[in-house]
């Protein structure tokens, strides 16, 4: 558990609080048909950085970072590859910039971003195999590289590592699903909506595979927490206790050799997303956790 001041626990009690007093205020977002999900989604996302270069790699889009290094840091020292989180069916690449822009440079890495194919129009694996077209050609080349991703971005990182595992040198994974057949945290969270709720949760899964039973969903080849995890990268397990995707970080953590899990008391989905203390703190380690591994890859 991550030590956090009273101060910092606070500041994200009150920011649930008041994000679940605006979604009272209207319909669940997921029965919202998906365009207009997707354009609430964007309406909240940061802008875009100049910076970014949009670029081709194996035919998938993915947007180019290369920030300059923080003094101190040495500059050319691999890749960090991003698969950004949205549920399967939402998010874009280009809505981290500053986030990565800002672990770039803390990190010394450039910074790749996938576009993967999204769900519904396209279900599984159309989104995973542009996420392994991508990570097979950096893997190929000379510098160590780093995976990480968010939610489901962290499921489409771990199955690319589950393949190509031994062609990275560390994996960022924060809050993920890596149980498609909901586990108990997923199942008991209930309807409270706090950026997910379970019937939302359901829904996103639904789209991604849709007709697959429970069974099914648990395959090796959809679930991480199934897969055979011998022989993987270090990996840093980012989870909230006030996350519905509690039980599938700590699951996975203790499946995975050499994991690391750090858990913020309070620490709601996606709260790394947010301007808050906890965030910073969750940020600044997965900085040094990116760092370390390559000075170790």
């Amino acid at each position: 558990m991550i030590e956090l001041d009273a101060a910092s626990t606070g500041e994200a009690a009150a920011f649930v609080a008041e994000v679940e007093r605006l979604a009272a205020a209207g319909p669940p977002p997921h029965t919202l048909p998906i365009d207009e999900q997707r354009a609430a989604m964007a309406a909240g996302a940061e802008p875009p950085l100049d910076e970014a270069v949009e670029a081709r790699i194996g035919g998938v889009p993915v947007r180019i970072l290369e920030p300059g290094p923080e003094p101190g840091v040495a500059r050319g020292r691999g890749t960090y590859l991003h698969i950004h989180g949205g549920g399967w069916t939402m998010g874009s690449n280009a809505w981290q910039d500053r986030r990565l822009w800002r672990l770039g440079r803390a990190a010394g890495v450039r910074v790749v971003s996938i576009e993967y194919r999204l769900a519904p129009e396209h279900p599984f694996p159309a989104g995973l195999d542009d996420c392994l077209t991508v990570a097979e050609h950096l893997a190929d080349g000379d510098s160590a590289t780093v995976i990480g991703g968010e939610s489901a971005g962290a499921h489409l990182a771990a199955l690319v590592l589950i393949r190509l595992g031994d062609r990275f040198c560390g994996a960022n994974l924060a809050y993920g699903c890596f149980d498609l057949g909901m586990s108990d945290s997923q199942r008991n969270w209930g309807s409270r909506h706090v950026i997910i709720s379970t019937p939302a949760i359901r829904w996103h899964i639904d789209q991604l595979l849709p007709g697959l039973d429970e069974r099914a969903r648990r395959s090796p080849a959809i679930s991480p927490l199934f897969a055979d995890l011998a022989g993987l990268p270090p990996a840093l397990l980012t989870v909230g206790t006030e996350d519905p995707m509690f039980d599938d970080s700590v699951q996975l953590a203790a499946r995975w050799p050499g994991a690391e899990l750090d858990v913020y008391p309070g620490g709601f989905h996606a709260f790394d997303l947010f301007p808050l203390r906890m965030a910073e703190v969750a940020r600044q380690r997965q900085q040094h956790f990116v760092r370390r591994c390559l000075d170790n890859g």
